[in-house]
């Protein structure tokens, strides 16, 4: 996180954010996510509770998407205050899913993938609106409410939004790395492997392509113990 301006100035803008924070409500998981068979509270409904906070101190949000050459999508989130001072949060980095397509079949006459260069266009737009998300409840220190008709029984809980599509820690690129030396694999062709499968290197994984890639590495290292 980066602020700019003066110190009287950067001290009301932290001020404007406290109280935005102090302020406002956290968001109801209404949405669902077929894949990960979870809620998370959309977009919309995060925004439409920030922006009249947002006015009322002053305050004056814009969130910005870039890509690299990596087709990685990142966002940056910047707050304005009306004194002329701002404040920097993220980038937020992801890497959208690469379309598979079959190919084939193998002896079991089970489907083989290959996963193209190809992006669609509705995997970006998903993934740019996690990414404002999941900004968003970060720098407001917000947290998705389960939905309940029963209030007195309804207790907060953190935002369901998986962390399935950020770039994985380096600590779980090291742990691919020590499986794949146990099941005789070197570096350069964990790498190799790992960019013919999903066409990024290694190290720009996301956290779902890396638990598929340990759970197969440790798939293998039990059949050679066998």
């Amino acid at each position: 996180m980066k602020v700019n301006g003066n110190p009287e100035g950067i001290s009301e803008l932290i001020k404007a954010l406290l109280a935005v924070q102090h302020e406002v409500k956290n968001p109801i998981a209404t949405s669902e996510n077929p894949y990960f068979k979870s809620k998370y509270a959309p977009l919309d409904q995060i925004v439409d509770l920030l922006r009249p906070l947002l006015t009322k101190n002053g305050l004056i949000m814009a969130q910005e998407v870039l890509s690299n050459s990596s087709q990685e999508i990142s966002i940056v989130t910047y707050l304005f205050h009306t004194n002329g001072c701002w404040l920097e949060f993220g980038p937020v980095t992801a890497n959208p899913q690469r379309t598979r397509v079959q190919v084939g079949v193998d002896e079991e006459r089970k489907p083989i993938y290959e996963t193209t260069d190809e992006v669609s266009v509705q995997t970006i737009g998903s993934t740019i609106s996690y990414l404002r998300r999941y900004a968003l409840l970060s720098l407001f220190n917000m947290a998705a409410t389960s939905e309940d008709d029963d209030a007195e029984s309804t207790m907060p809980e953190h935002q369901t939004v998986s962390n399935a599509l950020l770039i994985a820690n380096p600590k779980r690129i090291s742990f691919v790395l020590t499986l794949a030396k146990e099941v005789g694999l070197n570096e350069e062709q964990i790498r190799t492997m790992v960019e013919k499968k999903y066409n990024v290197p290694l190290d720009k994984l996301n956290n779902e392509q890396v638990d598929a890639l340990i759970n197969y590495l440790r798939s293998k290292k039990q059949e050679r113990s066998l």
